[in-house]
C-alpha cells in the first residue's frame, strides 16, 4: 500500500504529485501513464515514497526517501532525487495548513474538564447532534481523504481517536446501564469523528454548504465538557472525570 507522501519521478525528472492521492497507481492513471516493462533499462518511471521518521505528526522530522521499485533505477540521479524533495516541501505546504498539528497532538478529553450542568443551549445543540449523527463518520471519513490523503488523515485522526477513545467507552460504559451496547457505541463512535473532523481545515464537507461544519453542535459538546451517548430510547450527556450523566431525554 502506497504511503504519503507518494510520487511519480519520471525520467525526464519530472514529478507527479497531487495532495489528497497516496497512490502511484492512481497518479499514473490520471497522467495516462502506461507502465509496461520491468526492465530497469528501459523503465522511464519510478515509483517513489517519502516518509517522516517520526510519524506525520511531526513533519518537521526527517523524511526518509525511498524507490518503490524491483529493479535499481540508475539514472536516478542527485539533482533528481532533490526535485523529489522539492515536491514534498509543495505538498506538506498544503496539506499541514489544513490540520491543527497542535491539537492533533494533544487533542481535548472532554472528561478532563470541570464537570457541567448542562444549559438550555446545550440541550439545544444535543437535539441538533441527534438528527446528524448519522452521517458524521462517512461525511468527515470522504472529506479528510479527499483533502490530505488517506494516510494522513488516517493518522491525525487516529491519534485523536487513539488518545480519546478508551478513555470516553471506558468511561461511559461505567456510568450507562443498557443491553444496547452497540447502539452506544456508534453514538459514542460519531461523536468522535465529528471532533476528529474538527481538526482539519476542510472548506467543504459533503454536500453541505462551503464554509460551515455541519458537525459543530457535537464539537461544541465536546469542548464544553459534555460528551452524547444513545441507547435507542434515551440519550444522555455525560460530564466530569467520572463521565456521570447530567441529563437524560427520549429523543428518536
Amino acid at each position: 500500500m502506497s504511503k504519503a507522501f507518494s510520487c511519480v519521478l519520471l525520467k525526464s525528472g519530472k514529478v507527479l504529485w497531487e495532495a489528497g492521492i497516496d497512490s502511484h497507481d492512481k497518479l499514473l492513471t490520471k497522467h495516462n501513464i502506461v507502465d509496461d516493462t520491468s526492465d530497469g533499462y528501459l523503465i522511464k518511471l519510478a515509483r517513489i515514497e517519502i516518509t517522516p521518521d517520526d510519524g506525520y505528526l511531526y513533519p518537521e522530522s526527517n523524511w526518509t526517501f525511498r524507490v518503490d521499485e524491483n529493479t535499481t533505477l540508475r539514472w536516478i540521479t542527485p539533482k533528481k532525487k532533490q526535485a523529489c524533495y522539492d515536491a514534498l516541501e509543495q505538498w506538506k505546504k498544503y496539506v499541514y495548513s489544513k490540520i491543527n498539528l497542535e491539537e492533533a497532538r494533544n487533542p481535548i478529553n472532554p472528561f478532563k474538564l470541570p464537570k457541567r450542568i448542562p444549559t438550555p443551549e446545550d440541550i439545544e445543540l444535543l437535539h441538533k447532534w441527534a438528527a446528524l449523527r448519522h452521517t458524521s463518520k462517512e461525511i468527515v471519513r470522504d472529506a479528510i481523504r479527499d483533502t490530505v490523503g488517506y494516510t494522513v488523515g488516517a493518522t491525525v485522526g487516529g491519534a485523536t481517536w487513539d488518545t480519546v477513545r478508551n478513555t470516553v467507552w471506558d468511561t461511559i460504559f461505567r456510568t450507562v446501564k443498557t443491553n444496547a451496547w452497540d447502539t452506544v457505541w456508534d453514538t459514542i463512535w460519531a461523536t468522535i469523528w465529528a471532533y476528529a473532523g474538527s481538526l482539519f481545515n476542510i472548506e467543504k464537507w459533503g454536500n453541505y454548504p462551503a464554509g460551515t461544519y455541519p458537525f459543530q453542535p457535537a464539537l461544541d459538546l465536546w469542548k464544553r465538557g459534555l460528551v452524547p451517548s444513545y441507547d435507542g430510547k434515551t440519550w444522555r450527556l455525560h460530564s466530569g472525570e467520572k463521565g456521570e450523566v447530567v441529563y437524560k431525554e427520549a429523543i428518536k
